[in-house]
């Protein structure tokens, strides 16, 4: 078995959520277009994440650098 990654910091309450991607406030490659849109579920090659770039060994897909 293998640990998954964390993110660091608290996670929303229920009436305390971001108008984008829930994770836009903690997570270190969030920019502009995660904090404004709710991502859509990524292909199931992808794991159906609920993330604008998924991650692909660590590193972001879709994405020329992390924010």
């Amino acid at each position: 078995e293998k640990r998954l990654p964390t993110i660091p910091g608290v996670v929303p309450g229920q009436f305390d959520r971001p108008a984008g991607c829930l994770f836009s406030p903690r997570c270190s490659f969030a920019d502009a277009r995660c904090i404004a849109e709710r991502p859509s579920p990524a292909g199931p090659e992808l794991g159906r994440a609920l993330c604008h770039y998924p991650l692909i060994d660590g590193q972001p897909t879709g994405k020329e650098s992390a924010a």
